[in-house]
């Protein structure tokens, strides 16, 4: 904040009437506990800010145009080694911050549905390989039937997924929570992927390939 800017009326409501014999000099010379009362208010300017900020950031260089978002998800699954699982990729506007893309399992059609949100493309490339690693689960395990992905959730599945195909990092073996994927659940993983030596897609024109 700009003391020297400030009209009479403003100095007077922050600060007092200054002294009627050197009017000029009370403001430009702030006392000390004006400045900290313009500091405090500047803070908090700054402060209130701050999520709009974030925001803007976050965004900066983000995919916006809802083809351009399709065309990006599409050239992923054509580079992904699962790729051929996803039958097609949708957006929708899905009104759940938390809710990025989906995909259905009863029954499976192989469509990924991606939010209509701002994405930037880090971002895109792991949720298309957490989505592709549900396919995958579905592909491994057809009718949800046998010991199911050797035992590890459905999510942390995916996040293994995602992180056998470079696009996520490993989680600590202490972390709980229920999208990650531990050290321990990614060797599963591995070993339950390493025994698939025949994946079959059921949906859309079947599909069977050896791996």
């Amino acid at each position: 904040m700009d003391l020297n800017a400030l009209t009479e009326q403003e100095w007077e409501e922050l600060f007092g009437e200054p002294d009627d014999h050197d009017g000029e000099a009370a403001r430009r010379k702030a006392p000390l506990w004006g400045k900290l009362v313009v500091a405090i208010v500047a803070a908090a300017m700054v402060l209130s800010a701050v999520p709009g900020l974030v925001t803007w950031v976050r965004d900066i260089g983000a995919i916006r145009d809802p083809i351009d978002i399709v065309a990006h998800a599409e050239g992923y699954v054509a580079s992904s080694e699962f790729g051929w699982l996803v039958s097609e990729v949708q957006i929708a506007a899905l009104g759940e911050p938390n809710i990025a893309a989906f995909v259905m399992r009863n029954p499976a059609d192989g469509v990924i549905i991606l939010d209509d949100r701002p994405w930037q493309r880090g971002d895109l490339d792991e949720t298309m390989a957490h989505e592709i690693g549900h396919l995958l689960d579905f592909a491994v395990y057809p009718g949800g039937q046998g010991n199911l992905r050797g035992g590890i959730g459905s999510e942390a599945w995916a996040e293994c997924a995602a992180v056998s195909a470079g696009e996520r990092r490993l989680d600590g073996e202490g972390d709980d929570d229920e999208y990650r994927c531990r050290p321990s659940e990614l060797a599963v993983f591995e070993a339950e992927m390493a025994a698939a030596t025949t994946i079959c897609r059921p949906w859309g024109t079947p599909e069977c390939r050896e791996r």
